[in-house]
């Protein structure tokens, strides 16, 4: 797209009448300068690739490690870091990242059914020994890298003294068509070690509860065709009814820490059927993906508001702050308002990407969460 701002130094800001959401309207590496330091509890976006797409010049390089450097200057300790990327050259964006200070914590793959070939079939203008011999595969995936601001000391005085520090698993887990229930099989603290990060030491173990919400979010995301593939192939299946347990039993594999929480009489296991797809978070698509939208690399809203939501942390009197860069035609920016964050900041460079954001927050604006 091309930038009608002959100016590049000018910065431009537009705000919501309700000063939810704003948007600055300028290069991303003289706008971030001018901001605040530690103001902000995590930043979500969709930066260029380096593959210039399209021939576009925006999408000419990754940012580079300075980007990084200053995102991680205003960022509060324990805020996280949730970047789109590209297969070709994700690599290259996660040294950057790193490189800038940030701690790389996953990379997670979102899986999709809807990419086609972008390369040339040589079969074309060679002889028939060629044809149907391609250059590139079709795209299917994308990675998207999750990183962190390095704490302030312990896990536990980080969320106490900044806000920050942890994923929002409560509000992303994998529904079911049931009640799930599970046993202490991974290292879920209790009691005393509470106070403590021991996910690298001895599993504390839990006595059986009951989650109504569904199951623990994998690293792994599939939009609704390759959910429906996925189901085609593995078929029906059904997690199994484990025997039920008496509360006095003791549930573990290995050594504990400290004594159960709790403990109740239950039947485990999740007790659920469906595809192989239940596993795994699908974004629903809302009626028509793109509204006119015309940017190249426009995300699903429903896959924004997901992933803002695993990076927003608990409610509190000060407001919880999310940093877009590149935030384009607005989709992570809409996607973290109606996900709960009370106020988010978008930075872009071209005009018609600006114009277009600010008519998608304004319309989708019924949809925002916002506090009581």
């Amino acid at each position: 797209m091309k930038n009608t701002n002959n100016n590049s130094n000018r910065i431009t800001t537009h705000h919501s009448t309700d000063r939810s959401w704003a948007i600055h309207h300028g290069d991303v590496n003289k706008v971030l300068p001018t901001l605040p330091p530690v103001t902000f509890d995590g930043v979500f976006c969709d930066p260029p690739y380096g593959l210039k797409f399209m021939g576009h010049k925006w999408d000419g390089t990754i940012p580079p490690t300075t980007v990084f450097q200053d995102l991680l200057r205003l960022c509060k300790p324990g805020a996280y870091l949730l970047v789109f990327g590209h297969p070709k050259t994700f690599h290259r964006l996660s040294c950057n990242i790193e490189d800038a200070g940030w701690v790389l914590r996953d990379v997670l793959c979102w899986l999709y059914g809807d990419g086609f070939p972008k390369g040339k079939n040589i079969g074309q203008t060679l002889d028939e020994r060629w044809d149907d011999y391609h250059t590139f595969l079709k795209s299917a995936w994308e990675p998207i890298i999750l990183a962190m601001k390095p704490v302030d000391g312990t896990f536990v005085k980080n969320a106490t003294n900044h806000g920050c520090g942890g994923l929002n698993i409560g509000d992303c887990r994998i529904g079911t068509t049931c009640c799930t229930k599970r046993s202490h099989q991974a290292p879920y603290p209790r009691l005393a070690d509470s106070i403590q990060d021991s996910s690298n030491s001895v599993r504390t173990g839990r006595s059986v509860e009951e989650i109504d919400k569904g199951r623990y979010p994998a690293n792994l995301l599939l939009d609704e065709e390759a959910a429906a593939i996925l189901d085609e192939q593995s078929g029906n299946s059904k997690s199994r009814q484990s025997r039920r347990r008496k509360a006095g039993s003791n549930v573990g594999n290995c050594k504990t820490l400290n004594a159960f929480r709790s403990r109740m009489d239950v039947v485990e296991g999740y007790d659920d059927e469906g595809g192989a797809s239940r596993f795994f978070y699908c974004p629903k698509v809302r009626g028509k993906k793109r509204q006119g939208n015309a940017h190249p690399t426009v995300k699903p809203l429903a896959l924004c508001e997901y992933l803002a939501c695993l990076i927003l942390q608990p409610e509190r009197e000060i407001p919880r702050r999310l940093l877009v860069p590149y935030s384009g035609s607005g989709s992570e920016m809409i996607g973290a308002l109606s996900a709960g964050w009370d106020h988010v900041t978008g930075i872009e460079i071209d005009d018609q990407f600006v114009t277009t954001a600010r008519r998608r927050l304004s319309e989708h604006k019924d949809e925002f969460v916002r506090p009581a």
